[in-house]
């Protein structure tokens, strides 16, 4: 929430783009701002290549004018991804299950 105060009246016109593992907070953050809202949590490691061929990419397209829409679609394109649009209330109930799920498959094979 900090950063949106600080950038505030500097931000309208902007995208902001986050990468976290988890969007309802980064996302509600940001739309404190006059900024457009992406969130993006790429469900990989860093890539050693230039792209993302091949993985997979949740994209929280909170508010995206038309201003962004062809640049960020394009950026999308390049990036060569796998992209799974969703809001960010549904990615982080999904990402709760899915590390729940890790943590006891990894609990059921403990000692």
């Amino acid at each position: 929430a900090e950063y949106a105060q600080v950038a505030d009246g500097i931000e309208q016109g902007r995208l902001w783009l986050d990468v976290t593992s988890i969007k309802r907070a980064p996302v509600d953050a940001m739309l404190a701002s006059r900024a457009d809202v992406v969130g993006l949590h790429p469900m990989t490691a860093p890539p050693k290549s230039p792209n993302l061929k091949g993985r997979v990419v949740v994209v929280c397209e909170a508010r995206l004018s038309p201003r962004w829409r062809g640049w960020f679609d394009g950026l999308l394109q390049r990036l060569q991804g796998e992209y799974v649009r969703t809001d960010p209330d549904r990615h982080d109930r999904i990402m709760a299950l899915v590390q729940a799920l890790v943590h006891a498959g990894h609990l059921a094979q403990a000692r």
